[in-house]
């Protein structure tokens, strides 16, 4: 009886350890672009545009909080996230606010990779500067 309790044991620690948890080591990935509306001091739109430079960030999972990379964005606002499983994952970016204690806030997409060697858009996160 002993030894089919160990076995049963060995099996599910096998089976549970086999879950792959979303994060690298897929063969999927997740696309999309920031854009920006500028305003000035009065609230007045300066200019939109896709923006160069601006740090996005993905948390893997639907759980956490912390984010598990970044990405700074590509002449024309584009960022990518490669080799991802498939899973949930929390895209992000921080726009100005003044009506924050930092002085920014977040902006947040929240995506699902449904197959492998796919790819996700993100719809466009839109920055208020």
């Amino acid at each position: 009886m002993k030894h089919y309790t160990l076995l049963t044991l060995i099996s599910l620690m096998f089976l549970f350890s086999c879950r792959k948890i979303e994060g690298q080591g897929g063969a999927s990935r997740v696309v999309g672009k920031v854009f920006v509306r500028d305003y000035d001091a009065f609230g007045n739109l300066k200019a939109e545009y896709y923006a160069h430079d601006e740090r996005v960030y993905i948390i893997y999972g639907s759980e956490g909080n912390i984010y598990d990379d970044d990405f700074d964005t590509s002449f024309d606002g584009s960022y990518e996230f490669d080799f991802l499983r498939k899973g949930t994952y929390k895209v992000f970016a921080y726009q100005d606010c003044n009506t924050c204690p930092s002085g920014e806030e977040v902006v947040m997409e929240i995506v699902e990779v449904t197959e492998n060697k796919s790819t996700v858009v993100v719809p466009d996160l839109i920055l208020n500067k």
